[in-house]
């Protein structure tokens, strides 16, 4: 958050003082901030694994989710990316996978979407917490017993997409997520193709 304070004083830095360094981002930087500058200076400064947190290519439910990034955000972030250096395999983009009522049609557009940036999908198993926004929901849409048994909070259970999505559909989703992304092709701010 807020790149010209924090993020950009401390690239200036690393690369003013040539150090010889690899930064690893395995938690989900923010893409909303991925200027053509601040790509340009995670580039120069040694950031070589990047990932970020997209969710999913529903509009609906981006805004369901807090509506912190949609579409376009991706498509500026993975061009001024690759417009600086980084390769497709460098930009991993998490999607939220079993999140209440999420269909593996979804997902899957997900994944689809991400692939044609050139980016790679990484699936993020969704985990109900007690209090969230979405706690009611997950309630409602879980097989579990969430609200009493902790355990089945656990995301490796995907514990909400039971009913819309069978553990046969998360493994070919999984699948897909590893096959190598189509050739790149970068779209302007319109949406057409370069």
């Amino acid at each position: 958050m807020d790149p010209p304070s924090l993020a950009l004083p401390l690239l200036d830095a690393i690369v003013r003082r040539h150090a010889n360094l690899s930064f690893h981002c395995p938690n989900g930087l923010h893409l909303r901030h991925i200027t053509p500058y601040l790509a340009r200076m995670l580039f120069r400064a040694g950031f070589r694994t990047l990932r970020f947190g997209f969710e999913t290519v529903d509009p609906d439910r981006q805004a369901a989710t807090g509506g912190k990034v949609n579409n376009d955000h991706l498509i500026a972030a993975v061009r001024y990316l690759c417009e600086a250096g980084y390769e497709a395999s460098d930009i991993g983009v998490y999607l939220l996978c079993g999140l209440p009522g999420q269909t593996a049609e979804e997902i899957d557009g997900s994944i689809r979407f991400v692939q044609s940036l050139g980016a790679r999908p990484v699936l993020a198993e969704y985990s109900p917490i007690p209090g969230t926004a979405l706690w009611p929901e997950a309630l409602r849409a879980s097989p579990c017993d969430l609200g009493n048994e902790p355990l089945c909070h656990n995301n490796t259970l995907l514990p909400c997409g039971g009913y819309t999505l069978s553990e046969r559909a998360y493994r070919e989703l999984k699948l897909k997520t590893r096959m190598p992304p189509p050739p790149m092709k970068l779209l302007d701010s319109s949406g057409d193709n370069r």
